[in-house]
C-alpha cells in the first residue's frame, strides 16, 4: 500500500512523494520492470529504501528528484537470511595470484583445506550480521573461523549506534559506499573477507565481484 498519506498531499509548500511497499522479490522485479519500460518520467524517479538511515548522512541526495520511494524492508526469504554455501576447496584463486593480482604462495595451504562460505542477503541488517558472527556456532568449520568472525563483528560494531545498525541493511551500506564513496565499515569488513556479490535479475542471479571490481575511493 501507499504511505504515509501526508507525503501524497498536494500543496504549495510540499512536493508530493509516494511510497509503495513490496513483500517479495518477484513483485519488486515486476514493479521495476514496469518503471523501466514506462514512458512517464515520474515512474523512473524512484529510490529503493530499507531502513532509510542514509537520510541522516546525505539528506541533500535522499529526497532530490525522487517521486517514488519503494520500501523493500518487507521482503523475506533469501533477501534477509544468512545461509551456508558449499565450501571451496583451496587453492581456488588463480595459481600464484591473489584478488589484486599480487603473487602469493598457495603451497602453504593443505590441499584439503576448506574455506567457510556463507550467503548474506542484502536485506540482512548490520546488527543481524553482527549477531550471526557472534553466535556460538556448533559446526566445526565455523568454530575454526571463530577468531576471524569475532574480529569482523567487533569492527561492524563501529557502525553508528545500535539503533542505526538495527535499521540499516548490509546492501544499503554497500550501495552508499559504491555510489557516494561513503566510508563504510561494512564495505571494509566484507572487502577484507574477499566477499563477492550476486546481483538478482529478472532471469536469475548474476554473480559479480563488486568489491574488487570497483574500488571505492575514500
Amino acid at each position: 500500500g501507499l504511505y504515509p498519506a501526508a507525503l501524497e498531499m498536494d500543496s504549495s509548500d510540499l512536493v508530493p512523494h509516494r511510497w509503495t511497499r513490496h513483500y517479495s522479490l518477484g513483485d519488486l522485479k515486476k514493479d521495476i520492470d514496469y518503471r523501466y519500460h514506462s514512458k512517464h518520467p515520474s515512474d523512473k524517479n524512484y529510490k529503493l529504501v530499507y531502513g532509510n538511515t542514509s537520510y541522516g548522512v546525505y539528506p541533500e541526495f535522499e529526497w532530490a528528484n525522487v517521486g517514488w520511494f519503494i520500501d523493500i524492508s518487507g521482503i523475506g526469504g533469501e533477501f534477509t537470511s544468512i545461509e551456508p554455501y558449499p565450501p571451496y576447496v583451496k587453492p581456488w584463486l588463480p595459481k600464484g595470484k591473489d584478488w589484486d593480482g599480487h603473487d602469493h604462495d598457495i603451497t602453504l595451504l593443505p590441499e584439503d583445506h576448506k574455506e567457510v562460505r556463507v550467503s548474506i542477503g542484502a536485506g540482512v541488517t548490520i546488527q543481524g550480521l553482527v549477531d550471526w558472527l557472534q553466535k556460538d556456532h556448533k559446526e566445526k568449520e565455523y568454530r575454526a573461523s571463530r577468531t576471524f568472525m569475532m574480529a569482523c563483528a567487533q569492527h561492524l560494531k563501529r557502525v553508528a549506534g545500535h539503533q542505526v545498525r538495527n535499521a540499516g541493511s548490509i546492501g544499503g551500506s554497500l550501495m552508499m559506499a559504491k555510489l557516494w564513496n561513503f566510508p563504510s565499515d561494512t564495505w571494509t569488513v566484507l572487502d577484507g573477507a574477499q566477499a563477492g556479490g550476486a546481483q538478482t535479475r529478472a532471469n536469475g542471479r548474476c554473480p559479480s565481484r563488486i568489491f574488487r571490481k570497483q574500488q571505492v575511493q575514500w
